[in-house]
């Protein structure tokens, strides 16, 4: 017999997104550089911080669809968990990035409160132009199930 945690879970591992592009205007790489207290990079370089903003952007859904998929009821709460960045070339202003976007992984457990905490990891990568992978961020969206 199968619960419907199975069948969450058996719906999202693995689901491929749409992905997208991302394409880092110099307005907004000048806009970022001030809300991190950075200077712009002589190189052209754009921020790292770069990569979560790619992480949202880049997904092909909106977050609101995620907590579809999800299937987050009214009265769950959705909270970002932990981000794991990995660059492997630095990110251009100026530059467009192709992106495509995984459901890695989907969790389930059970908190210290008897609350179920549903656990669903989202995987970004980004590629150059040329077909040269930038880099990746993995992202955790929380889901808090209400009881009751």
């Amino acid at each position: 017999m199968t619960t419907p945690t199975d069948d969450l879970r058996s719906a999202l591992d693995g689901l491929t997104l749409p992905g997208g592009r991302l394409r880092i205007e110099a307005y907004e790489a000048v806009t970022d550089e001030g809300s991190v207290l950075s200077d712009p990079h002589p190189d052209g370089f754009a921020h790292p911080m770069w990569f979560i903003v790619a992480a949202v952007r880049c997904m092909g859904i909106t977050i609101e669809e995620l907590c579809i998929l999800a299937q987050q009821r009214e009265t769950d709460e959705m909270e970002c968990g932990n981000r794991h960045i990995v660059q492997d070339l630095p990110l251009l202003v100026g530059a467009t990035y192709d992106a495509s976007a995984t459901i890695t992984n989907f969790e389930s457990q059970t908190t210290r409160d008897g609350s179920q905490l549903d656990t669903v990891s989202v995987a970004v990568s980004l590629r150059s132009p040329a077909g040269d992978l930038v880099g990746s961020v993995t992202s955790e969206y929380l889901f808090r199930r209400a009881t009751g």
